[in-house]
């Protein structure tokens, strides 16, 4: 590996894994968003021609999702410390960044003007939520086909899409953390972000946490997190699942494994996956 890095993403693809964005402590804190290729079959490291200055701002603290054979990109901090809201797709075939085309909402003061309400955000968590009857290399972001009769997994998801909760951004002058859920719908062109109405309470306001959709389920799972603000404890060790046909918050009671000693640990900044019918952390 060429750079060191933190505050980035990785995405696996065919066999190849790529990693974006991020900074390089060693270097001064000097943000870059270039690619760099880990091939699983070859074993080495690969950087490709392509290179995020001639596209997008550097980033760090954003998201990644992989969408079908493009990595979906949103968010995070610029070099110069500014919040981003916008949306990128890196194509694999070839390797080539192309701006996300999102529908605007009519606003201003003669509710005339278009306007971008793609929200600024950093250290969020984000997920698709679609049918693994979909989800292929095949799977195009704009173009989702139209699903078989008799299909039960579509019929209990009541928005399909990229998912994002929690995170920082910017009120006036002022950073705040927030528990807001987003999501942006997929499927057709332009695309187009909506907020949902959400039942029951839902978790504290928090960034750095992890956000996995379990399609037997039909429910997200948030865990973990920080908030600096009302958490005397660094960080959180608590578990929401968000059900996926109601739009529902519920709160997951966690059993101690053995002897009444809870085994869970206040954690943020780090990774989950789901496995089997296992999240893993």
């Amino acid at each position: 590996m060429i750079n060191p890095r933190y505050g980035h993403t990785g995405i696996l693809y065919q066999k190849k894994f790529y990693i974006f964005g991020g900074k390089q402590k060693s270097h001064n804190f000097t943000g870059f968003g270039d690619l760099e290729i880990y091939s699983l079959q070859d074993n080495k490291w690969i950087i490709p021609s392509v290179y995020t200055k001639s596209y997008l701002k550097l980033r760090k603290n954003h998201v990644a999702e992989l969408v079908g054979n493009h990595m979906f990109v949103h968010g995070g901090i610029s070099e110069d410390g500014d919040y981003l809201n916008d949306s990128y797709l890196l194509g694999f075939h070839p390797i080539k960044w192309s701006k996300c085309i999102i529908k605007k909402s009519l606003g201003g003061d003669k509710g005339t003007d278009e306007i971008d309400i793609s929200p600024f955000l950093s250290g969020h968590a984000c997920c698709l939520v679609l049918s693994d009857e979909f989800n292929n290399n095949k799977l195009n972001i704009y173009n989702i086909p139209t699903l078989k009769s008799g299909s039960k997994i579509l019929s209990r998801i009541k928005h399909s899409g990229l998912y994002f909760f929690g995170g920082k951004t910017m009120v006036g002058n002022t950073e705040v953390v927030t528990n807001d859920l987003w999501i942006l719908t997929i499927g057709n062109k332009p695309l187009e972000w909506i907020k949902p109405e959400l039942a029951g309470t839902p978790p504290e306001p928090r960034y750095l946490h992890t956000m996995n959709f379990f399609e037997e389920g039909n429910y997200l799972i948030i865990h973990g997190g920080r908030n600096d603000q009302n958490n005397a404890e660094f960080a959180y060790k608590d578990f929401f699942i968000l059900e996926l046909s109601k739009l529902e918050w519920i709160q997951v009671k966690i059993k101690p494994a053995w002897s009444g000693i809870l085994t869970v640990h206040n954690r943020c900044g780090h990774s989950a996956i789901i496995y089997g019918n296992n999240k893993t952390i």
